[in-house]
């Protein structure tokens, strides 16, 4: 019997294609009239959720296409996660954070920074070009952040992307934070940039949001860790931006080459108030599992709060 490695949820809580059947039979599981099957290649699960063989799709039935992340392990290479925001306006105060990770699960690089007129979009594109920055030219780079807006430059799932490119092609024009974008844009060229698969719906043009919905696993792993380690450290830089008397822009490198350089206190920005909370950057991910899931935790290796 072929092994399963794909399994379609037709009908369920949340119709879609998913890489596990525990992460399937949630879905199903009490849901009156769920339809349901594993498959061994994605083509006859993606066949299945469309209805092929005379069945008849519905608009509800739009595959959640979840590719597995599959990097080639031949060569060297590293995984780029980052995540930026504005609060206070937008533009307002900004922070953004990002984190280098080897192909052996390690952080070589973390770091985060601030500005104190910058729109949510340019914190996103700013954390990008700092992570992927913090990798020598010419090595081989995963990149994945909870922007569409930065992500859909380099990926490759829809008609219209990746969009970078076809901005070249038209000379640049219209093209808001065209700086930001350009050196973005070359950075990728240069460090042979390829995107971490994100789940979007077939058909609808459009990728799952992960961020603030990655919600803990019975062991109080994430999906997607290292964006909650970005997201943290947002909040950090939003606070630094806060707090600067002046206007100006800051970068904090936290990790560097794998060693702890700085340690700072956790905090964020809420309405209109600076929290201080019980935790200090840098942040690592644990119990990193096959799924790629794993635990948030700070220097003391206490669970550190994310969003």
């Amino acid at each position: 019997m072929a092994k399963k490695n794909y399994y379609a949820v037709r009908r369920g809580l949340t119709p879609g294609i998913y890489l596990s059947w525990d992460e399937a039979k949630v879905q199903v599981n009490g849901y009156k009239g769920a339809q349901y099957k594993g498959f061994a290649t994605k083509e006859e699960a993606i066949e299945y959720m469309q209805g092929v063989n005379n069945q008849t799709p519905s608009k509800e039935l739009y595959s959640l296409i979840d590719r597995r992340f599959e990097p080639d392990t031949s060569e060297e290479y590293f995984e780029v996660h980052s995540d930026g925001g504005a609060r206070g306006g937008n533009p307002g105060y900004g922070g953004y954070g990002y984190v280098v990770v080897d192909c052996n699960h390690n952080i070589v690089e973390e770091g985060y920074g601030y500005g104190q007129n910058m729109t949510n979009n340019q914190a996103e594109l700013l954390g990008a070009i700092e992570g992927i920055k913090a990798v020598k030219e010419g090595a081989k780079v995963y990149f994945i952040t909870d922007s569409t807006y930065v992500y859909a430059g380099f990926a490759k799932d829809f008609p219209d992307q990746p969009r970078y490119e076809k901005w070249e092609k038209k000379g640049w024009k219209d093209v808001k934070n065209l700086e930001l974008v350009q050196e973005l844009y070359e950075l990728g060229k240069a460090h042979r940039l390829e995107c971490i698969p994100r789940p979007y719906r077939q058909g609808e043009r459009q990728y799952i949001p992960f961020a603030h919905g990655d919600k803990p696993d019975e062991r109080g792993c994430y999906k997607n860790p290292y964006n909650k380690i970005c997201d943290r450290l947002a909040n950090i830089g939003i606070v630094d931006a806060v707090n600067q008397k002046t206007q100006k822009n800051g970068l904090v490198q936290l990790i560097h080459g794998s060693k702890i350089v700085k340690e700072v206190p956790d905090a964020e920005f809420l309405e209109g108030e600076v929290v201080h909370i019980e935790q200090t950057a840098p942040f690592y991910v644990t119990d990193l599992d096959e799924r790629r899931y794993g635990r948030v935790v700070d220097v003391n290796g206490i669970s550190a709060k994310v969003n």
